[in-house]
């Protein structure tokens, strides 16, 4: 038997709320932030300067699966995020 795997639309949704993290250097504080910017709708998270790996074990963990449901991206600087 075999299980089909649901597909996930990763395009940014038509929202105006994102989560820009600059620095964050600790997984579980990123995991937690990812789970705080899933809760209050956000369309995504941007990580800028050298944000610590959002799917570490830790980081994935804290944020009890919503790395899984926020499109989240990294990026080298504030000029692209705008």
């Amino acid at each position: 038997m075999a299980l089909a795997r649901p597909r996930l639309k990763w395009a940014i949704p038509k929202t105006r709320l994102f989560l820009i993290l600059d620095g964050v250097k600790d997984p579980g504080n990123l995991g937690t932030l990812v789970r705080s910017a899933a809760a209050a709708g956000c369309g995504g998270v941007l990580l800028v300067n050298g944000c610590t790996d959002p799917w570490a074990p830790k980081a994935v963990r804290s944020s009890m699966g919503a790395t899984l449901r926020v499109p989240i991206k990294s990026i080298p600087d504030w000029a692209s995020a705008l």
